[in-house]
């Protein structure tokens, strides 16, 4: 059985992680959106649209969506590097 993740992913260097470590395991599939909190809602909905079984999202696009998702949801913490980054931005 194959499970469908679907990724709200606010930058593309979390994409690429996402995607490195999903190579790694059997039986799931990525269906990977790179958003902003302002898109989450119509990107979550699209992911539904495509048959996700759950969507993983973190920070403000993950609190965005929460509640309103058909699906599970999963968020991943922010970090301390998470904050830095911002920061430096």
């Amino acid at each position: 059985m194959t499970v469908k993740i679907g990724v709200l992913a606010p930058y593309r260097g979390l994409e690429h992680v996402v995607l490195d470590q999903a190579a790694l395991l059997n039986g799931i599939e990525i269906d990977m959106s790179v958003t902003r909190e302002v898109d989450a809602l119509r990107q979550a909905a699209l992911l539904e649209e495509r048959g996700v079984d759950v969507i993983v999202s973190r920070g403000l696009t993950a609190a965005t969506i929460k509640g309103s998702a058909a699906v599970p949801l999963v968020e991943i913490d922010v970090s301390g590097f998470d904050i830095l980054r911002t920061l430096l931005l």
